[in-house]
């Protein structure tokens, strides 16, 4: 609360809006109403809106559509005719085959695309810089971690490091061809799914399909990977200067470890065969 105006927050905008005056005082005690700030006394409470306020709101991509704020996430099938579905299957084209694409799902999630947006913000202020490095990615995984990944974004600890060379976080290839490596097979019998080697009601088999990610990753400055790894190293020996990502080969680099879901917003899921 500053001066006579109450401020409410948008979690969704993080922009104010003035509510009026100063509401009559609160026996103590009483609960605060729904959508008050909880848990922040008041020497802080000031503070804390101004700095929020300082920031922007957050607007949502121009290109999204049937936005649906009570679902975690949206899949949006994309057209082949759209230049959107050729520019996602021209970058997976570069290295397999592009007629293997089953088809290609915009991600729609809220909620991480703020969180994307508030560490590129963090990160240019950071560094007092007016853009972050930022490269499109791809991702290999199994089908039984899709949905997680669409909803929480990517966890290293759950979907897997597969040998962790250069790093404890999740790897990202920059040629669809080696992310498919990663990539494990989803055998369809009929009207009936198999994974681990379960399979119910079992028909004539189907095509095998696989699932990719091509995600928006946060790489910034980048410094050659170890195994050791649980973060970026040091620039400088201090515990404050930290590399943002980590890679194969600084030189031409092919994979990238990133430490902070932050950093990643998956974009696009693609499946093919």
């Amino acid at each position: 609360m500053t001066g006579r105006l109450a401020w409410r927050l948008s979690l969704r905008s993080f922009a104010p809006w003035a509510l009026g005056k100063n509401p009559a005082p609160r026996p103590r005690g009483q609960p605060l109403p729904p959508g008050s700030l909880r848990s922040i006394s008041p020497p802080l409470c000031g503070k804390r809106i101004r700095y929020i306020c300082e920031n922007e709101a957050i607007p949502m991509p121009l290109h999204w559509e049937n936005v649906n704020t009570d679902l975690p996430y949206q899949l949006i099938p994309l057209h082949s005719q759209t230049h959107e579905y050729n520019e996602v299957a021209s970058l997976f084209g570069k290295t397999v085959d592009r007629n293997r694409i089953k088809r290609i799902q915009r991600i729609q999630n809220l909620d991480l695309w703020e969180f994307f947006c508030r560490k590129k913000a963090q990160l240019k202020k950071k560094r007092g810089v007016p853009q972050i490095n930022e490269q499109m990615l791809f991702h290999g995984t199994s089908s039984e971690f899709v949905e997680a990944i669409c909803i929480h974004n990517f966890d290293w600890r759950i979907n897997g490091i597969h040998g962790a060379l250069f790093g404890k976080g999740t790897y990202f290839a920059r040629d669809a061809a080696y992310a498919s490596r990663f990539c494990k097979d989803d055998v369809k019998h009929g009207n009936t799914f198999q994974i681990h080697g379960v399979t119910l009601q079992q028909q004539h088999l189907f095509r095998t399909y696989k699932s990719m990610f091509l995600a928006r990753v946060l790489i910034g400055d980048y410094i050659n990977g170890d195994s050791k790894y649980v973060r970026p190293p040091s620039k400088d020996g201090s515990y404050v200067n930290l590399y943002d990502s980590c890679v194969d080969d600084t030189w031409n680099p092919r994979v990238f470890v990133v430490f902070d879901a932050n950093q990643i917003y998956p974009e696009y899921l693609i499946d093919f065969h």
